[in-house]
């Protein structure tokens, strides 16, 4: 895990750790500064990359290996997948063996869905939040309300809500807010566009068909973030998953709407 951690910051947490740190260089601060900004950076860097790890299984269902699953099918081994290792070591055969073979990919599957590689990953993207956090908590004190503000827009990027329910994870869209602007930029915004319209149009035409309603809910919070306008309000969002659920519960859904303390989470759940 050590080694994976060490990888990471190569290839994803060094570019944000470093450009945080240039930064105050550029800036004229401190040395003092220059080093809670590398620090902030780097802790950042790390938990987005957990939490990218996981979302690489969100939208499969862990024993049927249903979904993209891009990481583990290129041969690329994991945080998750890592920690399931401790768990049970007879994983290491089938990584050594590499995922070529789709049953591989359904073995390792089955082992992750009992093993705590999820949620441990999930626990190690939180600490690193926290520390990103407390990188920004431990600047200088400034009593200048613009100094605040965009101290507040740093801390908020960390504090992306992550919730587990019977396996699920859901991971809440991070907003990112630049210098003293209070505008605020969605961090799909930064998705090249192609990606982002091949995105929204298959959220548009996303049903429920042979899925189960369990893996609908996934795939919705998977693609939905890719088309904020959408999915605007709380009306909206619910309307949108009401249409491509299955004849078999759309009755359901639509009286449960009627219901003023509804929202898209608990209608999710009610579906289920």
């Amino acid at each position: 895990m050590e080694y994976y951690m060490q990888k990471t910051y190569y290839k994803t947490t060094s570019l944000i750790s470093n450009s945080c740190k240039a930064i105050t260089l550029l800036a004229g601060h401190t040395a003092e500064v220059s080093v809670l900004a590398f620090d902030y950076g780097k802790n950042l860097g790390l938990a987005f990359q957990l939490i990218n790890d996981v979302l690489d299984f969100t939208g499969t269902s862990a024993t049927l290996g249903k979904g993209s699953l891009s990481d583990i099918r290129h041969g690329i081994v994991t945080a998750p997948i890592l920690y399931a290792m401790e768990e049970f070591p007879q994983l290491r055969m089938l990584v050594d063996r590499g995922f070529d073979d789709p049953v591989n990919v359904e073995i390792a599957l089955d082992y992750l869905g009992k093993s705590r590689g999820m949620q441990r990953t999930i626990e190690l993207a939180r600490k690193h939040a926290i520390l990103a956090s407390a990188a920004v908590d431990s600047l200088p004190e400034s009593s200048d309300e613009e100094v605040q503000r965009s101290r507040r827009a740093l801390v908020e990027i960390t504090e992306s809500s992550q919730e587990q329910n019977r396996g699920k994870v859901e991971v809440r869209e991070l907003s990112l807010q630049l210098g003293k602007s209070s505008k605020t930029y969605s961090w799909i915004s930064f998705f090249p566009l192609e990606m982002r319209e091949v995105k929204v149009e298959e959220f548009m035409n996303l049903r429920q068909g042979s899925m189960t309603v369990w893996d609908y809910c996934l795939k919705f919070n998977q693609l939905a973030k890719y088309a904020p306008d959408l999915v605007a309000d709380n009306r909206s969002s619910m309307s949108k998953f009401v249409t491509g659920v299955s004849s078999y519960v759309v009755k359901e859904c639509r009286s449960a709407m009627l219901n003023s303390e509804m929202n898209l989470s608990r209608l999710m759940n009610h579906a289920q």
